[in-house]
């Protein structure tokens, strides 16, 4: 019965102590990038109007003299996903 009972307390402590490395290692790996960078290419004289999330998503409307815009932006990954020109007829 003690062998069982330190075998079982050797098996938690390993494995507390493998999951406390593989973490720390995890965050040392992700923590060192920063984070980009996202330049976009907007009409010259282009007005900010307003913007909404949901969920990883990010749209930005833009209004300008040829026009209105809205750029949808994938937050998680730091780019533009779609640009939709709004036309007049």
């Amino acid at each position: 019965m003690g062998v069982m009972l330190v075998a079982g307390l050797i098996i938690v402590f390993s494995t507390i102590i493998y999951r406390a490395v593989k973490m720390s290692r995890d965050s040392a790996e992700t923590g060192r990038a920063a984070p980009p960078v996202l330049s976009l290419d907007i009409a010259k004289g282009a007005r900010f109007e307003r913007m909404t999330m949901d969920g990883g998503r990010l749209a930005v409307f833009l209004k300008s003299d040829s026009g209105q815009e809205i750029l949808i932006i994938d937050t998680r990954r730091g780019r533009l996903v779609r640009r939709i020109e709004l036309m007049p007829r």
